[in-house]
């Protein structure tokens, strides 16, 4: 086990001190893979990842089976997370324009957005038009289809 892997494990499992063994969980999850390959090997199914989060870090646990009944391999991959927030911000809108284009995206109106926001219809709206200005878009379904482009979330399909 690599120092960074070991370094991981004990974020994800506080209550596991010996590096020796996997903690309790991970052993579980992983002999429970190992039987579901066994049983199941001849469809050629990868063994799905374990993925976990703790705050803005998700870690993703794959097992590849090298050699059935002998040999083992966990590969761990630990990447930062981002909030749509945050995601939204990077595209160039403010914290402002940010927040009110997560709740379009999440299918709320103007007036749910006001309710959970507690900002008035008017400055919603105007929020809304610097939304599309920066955007170059006319209305709430372009802005919400260009913004998971721009994330990388949706790819746009050219029609011939």
């Amino acid at each position: 086990m690599t120092p960074q892997a070991a370094t991981s494990l004990q974020s994800y499992f506080p209550n596991h001190n010996g590096f020796s063994q996997l903690p309790e969980q991970l052993n579980s999850w992983v002999r429970h893979q190992i039987t579901q390959f066994n049983t199941e090997h001849y469809l050629a199914s990868p063994c799905l990842p374990l993925r976990l989060q703790l705050g803005d870090r998700k870690l993703t646990i794959r097992l590849v089976i090298d050699r059935p009944g002998e040999q083992y391999l966990l590969l761990l991959a630990l990447e930062q997370v981002f909030s749509i927030l945050a995601s939204l911000k990077l595209i160039g809108l403010s914290k402002r324009e940010a927040e009110v284009l997560s709740w379009i995206i999440k299918g709320k109106v103007i007036g749910a957005i006001a309710k959970e926001t507690q900002i008035r219809h008017s400055t919603i709206r105007k929020h809304l038009e610097n939304i599309y200005s920066k955007l170059n878009v006319q209305n709430r379904t372009e802005a919400v289809t260009v913004a998971l482009e721009k994330l990388g979330c949706l790819h746009s399909a050219s029609l011939i």
